[in-house]
């Protein structure tokens, strides 16, 4: 710029012997000279301007961006953290569904079994009932034939009775001593009406024998339907057992179905959360990289603007 200005002074000089009304060609150089100066001092003016303004949104916007890309770090460590819960969350309600429904699985195969053997008792208590009927039946039929005075004949009687008796001793329940005993009576039956013919020594002792066998099976009557009684009693325990049982089962069955509805139902909203976390995750780091390029794409430029306008020459007075 000196240079220039001294370029400019010689021409002055050498136009002073040019006429003081026309314009000299030296003139017309030096006021052109004049303009280009005044010229570029107001657009190094302008550009600065420019700067000082470009610098203040460069300051302002540099701040901006910082700051939200700070909110964009913590709101994906946020995230992140969010995902991870609702992940282990899921872990845990599958783990709860996979071990509910075991136990319903169990708790079914209970009742399945439950029903086998309660199927085996009833056979079993039937039986034995039936066992008991039949034998309180015969030991009545019995006592009553052995108990009955008749006109018939000694040895039509004793065939009589010794059908009764057999009939008690085919019976399941009847005990192998009382069996003994019927046994043995009935093999005198042949000898009953040799009894009665010989006289009534005979008779009454084979009377007194008969008096015992029918207080065998009196006692054998009573003690069975005892027993029968307490059969029967305790059927009727075990079936409202067995009931109660189903009912339970049944009823933790129908718990364990809900609990496996709704743990279900809180996985797929988890499941669903998580997702919903996930897309977010991925906006904020692509915000992240949008804004983190923006800045230093941002930073780079008014850096180069910077330089360049402390390139520029310094004003002259």
């Amino acid at each position: 710029m000196q240079s220039q200005i001294g370029v400019l002074c010689l021409l002055v000089l050498g136009a002073t012997h040019a006429s003081a009304v026309e314009v000299t060609p030296v003139q017309k150089v030096t006021q052109l000279m004049q303009a280009m100066l005044e010229k570029g001092k107001k657009a190094k003016h302008e550009e600065q301007v420019a700067w000082t303004a470009k610098s203040q949104f460069c300051d302002d916007t540099k701040t901006d961006k910082k700051a939200a890309i700070l909110e964009e770090h913590q709101a994906i460590a946020g995230l992140k953290a969010t995902i991870a819960s609702k992940k282990q969350k899921i872990a845990d309600l599958s783990k709860k569904i996979a071990d509910t429904q075991k136990d319903a699985d169990t708790w079914d195969g209970d009742i399945k079994a439950a029903q086998k053997v309660r199927a085996l008792e009833k056979k079993d208590y039937d039986t034995t009932n039936k066992d008991y009927g039949e034998s309180i039946d015969a030991l009545g039929r019995a006592i009553t034939t052995m108990k009955a005075k008749t006109a018939d004949k000694a040895q039509s009687n004793a065939k009589v009775k010794a059908s009764a008796l057999i009939q008690v001793s085919s019976q399941n329940l009847i005990p192998d001593s009382a069996k003994k005993a019927i046994d043995e009576f009935v093999q005198q039956g042949d000898a009953e009406s040799e009894l009665f013919e010989a006289g009534p020594p005979e008779a009454n002792a084979y009377e007194s024998q008969s008096n015992g066998i029918i207080d065998m099976l009196s006692k054998l009557e009573d003690k069975f339907v005892d027993e029968r009684t307490a059969l029967r009693k305790e059927e009727v325990a075990t079936v409202h057992a067995h009931a109660m049982l189903l009912q339970n089962l049944n009823s933790q069955i129908k718990e364990a179905n809900k609990d496996v509805k709704d743990f279900t139902l809180d996985k797929q909203k988890t499941v669903q959360a998580k997702a919903g976390a996930e897309s977010d995750k991925k906006d904020q780091e692509k915000l992240l990289a949008s804004d983190s390029k923006y800045l230093k794409d941002l930073t780079a430029s008014c850096q180069v603007d910077k330089k360049r306008v402390r390139s520029l020459p310094a004003d002259e007075s």
